[in-house]
């Protein structure tokens, strides 16, 4: 194989697995907090912790995606999409082209935030009441399903073959977090109600769950 298109397949396959990332974490944002019951069930158990995962998950699935979108040229040689658009292994420049413009359309709408707030402290940015980053509700999800068809077309170019498309299975994950979490606060309205009963079960549950003993109810 010719070294240029090995190295050229080496930053499709690590691309590749930044979109891959990108996925999870936005998969896991909409089950988590897009979701309205469960935003509520997020915040009953753990309010200001999950507020801070928002802001952590928000500025992840942003930062990723810029940097996804970072020029690429002899000063800036960053691995991004625009690395495969330079390239002369790649013949359907035309029709990525056209993808690429549709990505950098939502890379303006975050580019502010990533380079104020998430990269820098920039203290204008800062100080401002305006939010960094504001975009409709679904215009990520669609820069990522365009970065995955411009790289199913630099892999077809490269490779002959497309990965296809990327299905995580972290929605288990979250779901399973879900329902741990409203199993916790069943057992915590038990063991604050007035019925000693109730509250019984609730401390065999607590107790059994702090010794990893098997106690029940007297």
């Amino acid at each position: 194989m010719d070294g240029e298109i090995a190295h050229d397949i080496a930053c499709l396959e690590r691309a590749v697995s930044e979109l891959v990332w990108i996925r999870i974490q936005r998969d896991k944002f909409k089950i988590l907090l897009e979701d309205e019951e469960n935003r509520r069930i997020l915040s009953s158990a753990a309010s200001q912790f999950f507020y801070e995962f928002n802001i952590m998950m928000i500025h992840d699935i942003n930062l990723t995606i810029a940097r996804l979108t970072d020029p690429y040229d002899s000063k800036n040689r960053n691995l991004s999409l625009e690395y495969f658009l330079k390239s002369k292994n790649i013949k359907r420049k035309e029709e990525l082209d056209a993808i690429y413009k549709k990505i950098c359309g939502f890379r303006d709408k975050i580019k502010k935030g990533r380079n104020k707030i998430i990269s820098h402290n920039d203290i204008q940015t800062l100080l401002c009441e305006k939010t960094y980053a504001q975009f409709e509700i679904g215009e990520d999800l669609e820069c990522i399903d365009n970065i995955g068809k411009f790289l199913n077309i630099v892999s077809e170019d490269l490779k002959g073959e497309t990965f296809g498309d990327i299905c995580t299975s972290c929605s288990g994950d979250a779901n399973d977090l879900l329902k741990i979490l409203k199993y916790g606060l069943e057992v915590k309205k038990m063991w604050n109600s007035s019925n000693d009963e109730l509250k019984e079960i609730a401390k065999c549950i607590i107790t059994n769950v702090l010794t990893g003993k098997q106690s029940s109810p007297t």
